[in-house]
């Protein structure tokens, strides 16, 4: 969404209003914002690797045995 954003600011300072000084914030955004995510990309993916806990089945907590005995109380 955001490289849409900054794309269609690129776009509108350059061709619309005609004005290579204010297009120049706009290419600003665009790299910080991809350097900001491909960081955060990194800290995640390391983050999940180096985690056995969050990659882990969770369905191993769940006790399937207690509801299978709810409808045979008679």
């Amino acid at each position: 969404m955001g490289v849409q954003n900054a794309t269609l600011a690129l776009f509108l300072t350059a061709t619309v209003l005609d004005s290579v000084e204010l297009s120049v914030s706009q290419n600003i955004y665009g790299v910080l914002m991809l350097l900001n995510a491909g960081i955060l990309i990194r800290i995640f993916r390391k983050k999940l690797v180096c985690d056995p806990v969050a990659s882990t089945d969770m369905s191993a907590d769940v006790d399937v045995g207690a509801s299978a005995h709810v409808g045979n109380q008679g």
